[in-house]
């Protein structure tokens, strides 16, 4: 078990302090996957090899085929695939090495010296950390965590005006929210739409967690708002993330902007790979399938969650229907026993859980926000239970000390 200090950057980051830009990855590449138990994953596993099995070639011709430039087949079907599930041309699908590949090259584009950038907090961390590397001036919008987690548009048009109005404006933001779940609703995404565009910015939705919100709630951004981006990927929802295959959909108002755009992703790794374009493919005639474990783990594992935060003193959470995860605030309690203002040490918590109790869970100040822990329930519900009686073992014992 590691035992070095449990560092963690912010949207500035302390150069003095940590000079990663995003160390929730450095993280999760080892303290999270360290202990026995989890309840720290944010996406799907991986799903059943036969769902994404090579298409029926012989294997010569599948060889040849895997090896083959990607816009010779698999790229131009892919785009094809995936623009026929928003009910929009191809020409408004381009292709990226997952969604964090499409986050770097919105931010390589959009996001130069004097442009103004508004993401939303709680957030995944390269929303704060990106925007700064590439020159924008950052603007954290707080999100009101006593209307569950609302993203405000007033709050987002307050800071846009008390910042030098020159450049232009974007918002940058993932719905459903990661971490919280919360959903903003089309009303909410025009009137974001419209702030920006009032600025001469874009807003640009990362719906990676789309898929696995109720179809009554999905909304598809730049299907329905011309000036905006959808980002999407076969991660979160369908355990694909080794295959790194994502995409941004442009609105229809922005369809010229497919050149520039691709002339930044050729300057940053030309194509994604064929073989993976080819399994994302066979993964796309499948999607409902895919999507079978999350509603396993949805019907069995995720009441365990919710049932524990409603019984367990001291904790509470928005309970969504969307994700994997719940963001569960922690309060901060004294050696009395009684709450204390303030926020829990979380980034401490987390390690505590992960020395004493095996358990891996995800600390808020990844998010922009102490205080809270982002619990997961993509495991099987025996898992999810012992992993909560860890859990609880622990909070006890964090707050005896």
């Amino acid at each position: 078990m590691s035992t070095k200090p449990f560092q963690l950057g912010n949207s500035t980051p302390n150069r003095m302090q940590d000079p990663k830009h995003f160390p929730y990855m450095f993280w999760a590449h080892k303290e999270m996957i360290e202990p026995t138990w989890s309840l720290s994953q944010s996406g799907m596993p991986a799903p059943a090899p036969e769902l994404i099995g090579a298409e029926e070639l012989p294997p010569a011709e599948a060889t040849a085929a895997n090896l083959a430039h990607p816009c010779h087949d698999a790229q131009p079907r892919l785009e094809a695939q995936i623009a026929e599930r928003y009910g929009v041309s191809p020409d408004r699908v381009i292709l990226t090495m997952g969604a964090s590949g499409a986050m770097q090259l919105i931010a390589a584009t959009y996001f130069g010296a004097g442009t103004r950038v508004a993401v939303d907090v709680p957030s995944y961390q390269p929303f704060r950390a990106l925007p700064p590397l590439f020159g924008a001036h950052l603007l954290e919008v707080q999100r009101r965590e006593e209307e569950d987690w609302r993203l405000a548009p007033e709050d987002v048009e307050a800071g846009f005006d008390a910042t030098d109005p020159t450049g232009p404006a974007h918002i940058f933001l993932t719905n459903p929210n990661n971490p919280t779940g919360a959903l903003t609703n089309l009303a909410g995404l025009r009137a974001l739409a419209q702030i920006a565009a009032e600025r001469g910015g874009i807003l640009i939705s990362n719906e990676s967690y789309m898929d696995l919100t109720p179809p009554v709630e999905q909304v598809r951004c730049a299907v329905q708002i011309p000036s905006s981006i959808t980002l999407g990927s076969l991660t979160k929802a369908y355990g694909l993330g080794a295959l790194r295959i994502g995409w941004l959909v442009l609105g229809e108002s922005l369809t010229h902007e497919r050149t520039r755009l691709l002339d930044n992703l050729y300057l940053n790794y030309v194509d994604p790979p064929t073989a993976a374009l080819r399994i994302a493919l066979r993964a796309g005639q499948n999607l409902s399938a895919l999507l079978g474990p999350y509603t396993k783990f949805a019907v069995e594992s995720r009441p365990l969650l919710v049932d524990w935060v409603q019984r367990t003193p001291g904790v509470s959470a928005l309970c969504t229907e969307r994700g994997l995860v719940l963001f569960v605030r922690i309060e901060n309690w004294g050696a009395n026993g009684e709450v204390q203002p303030g926020n829990t040490d979380t980034a401490a918590l987390s390690v505590y859980l992960a020395e004493h109790f095996d358990l891996a869970v995800t600390p808020g100040e990844f998010f922009g926000q102490q205080g809270c822990l982002r619990l997961g329930f993509g495991n099987p519900r025996e898992h999810i239970e012992h992993a909560l009686l860890l859990l609880t073992e622990g909070l006890a014992a964090w707050r005896g000390r």
